[in-house]
């Protein structure tokens, strides 16, 4: 799955700024999931990928290994 979201996020400009590695807890509870950040040119540009049909293939591959937490933030 790695290559196909790479692919298809780079080109729309999107750029990777987490992807994986140890998390330390500091003040939360931790429920172990896997961190990836991306920053994408703008929101119109998030809701474009995520709706795209690259992106649908996307989705189809990762139904059942569990459940995603996804956030757009805008003004970073």
């Amino acid at each position: 799955m790695g290559p196909l979201v790479s692919n298809s996020f780079a080109q729309h400009g999107v750029r990777f700024h987490i992807r994986g590695g140890p998390v330390e807890v500091l003040d939360c509870s931790y429920k172990g999931w896997r961190p990836v950040v991306f920053e994408f040119p703008s929101i119109g540009v998030t809701r474009f990928v995520w709706n795209s049909p690259e992106y649908a293939d996307v989705t189809k591959l990762r139904e059942g290994s569990g459940k995603p937490e996804v956030w757009a933030v805008g003004g970073i």
